[in-house]
């Protein structure tokens, strides 16, 4: 009798962060915990990835030049209603 190998599927992570060191931390952690990462550092760069391949969660930079967290986020609400997103900053504020 043939064994079957079942193959684990190991949920994708796309990482937005206009600091390329954020993005190699982010991915390093995810990656030693088993999740597969891809990175893009910008708000329409990440726009391109999400055309060509389609992640089980978005974690983005709130603040970046250009497209930014909450305008990646209206972005993939209206067309991936279902995709989650998770929007991180390093800026605080106490109003």
């Amino acid at each position: 009798m043939q064994q079957q190998q079942t193959e684990t599927k190991r949920s994708k992570i796309l990482l937005v962060d206009d600091h390329p060191d954020i993005l190699d931390l982010l991915s390093m952690r995810l990656s030693s915990v088993g999740y597969e990462t891809m990175t893009a550092p910008s708000g329409e760069a990440a726009i391109a990835q999400l055309s060509v391949t389609r992640p089980d969660l978005v974690i983005t930079d709130l603040l970046m030049d250009g497209i930014d967290g909450l305008d990646l986020f209206d972005y993939v609400h209206e067309r991936h209603p279902a995709l989650p997103v998770m929007i991180l900053t390093a800026h605080g504020s106490i109003p």
